[in-house]
C-alpha cells in the first residue's frame, strides 16, 4: 500500500471517527436534558430562585423587625433555615417545610 492511500486512509478515520463522537454527545445530550429528572431539577430550581426572591416573609423585601407581633409569635420569631418562614422558639419543626429544628446550647433554634 502506498504511503498517500495510508494517510487518506488515517484522515478518512479521524474525520468518521470525530463525527461518531459528535453525533454520541448529541444523542447524550438529548437523552440527559430530556429526561424526567432534568425536567424535575429545573423546577426545583426556577421554584427555588422564586422563593428566594421573595424573601424569607414572602414580600420581596427584608424583614421589618415587627412581624412578631402581628403573626402571634410574640416578637421573638426567628427564620427557619430551611425555608425562611417565621418559626417560635418553642417550635419543633417549622410548620412551613417541616424541617426539624435543633436547639443550640444557648436554648436557640438552628
Amino acid at each position: 500500500m502506498p504511503i498517500g492511500d495510508f494517510i487518506a486512509l488515517i484522515v478518512v478515520w479521524l474525520i468518521g471517527t470525530i463525527v461518531g463522537l459528535a453525533i454520541l454527545h448529541w444523542l447524550v445530550s438529548n437523552a440527559i436534558h430530556s429526561s424526567e429528572l432534568a425536567r424535575d431539577i429545573r423546577e426545583i430550581k426556577e421554584l427555588l430562585k422564586r422563593q428566594y426572591a421573595a424573601g424569607p416573609d414572602g414580600t420581596g423585601g427584608e424583614p421589618s423587625g415587627d412581624e412578631g407581633e402581628a403573626d402571634g409569635t410574640g416578637g421573638d420569631a426567628e427564620a427557619c433555615p430551611g425555608c425562611g418562614a417565621r418559626v417560635r422558639p418553642t417550635d419543633e419543626v417549622c410548620p412551613s417545610c417541616g424541617l426539624t429544628l435543633i436547639a443550640q446550647d444557648d436554648g436557640e433554634k438552628e
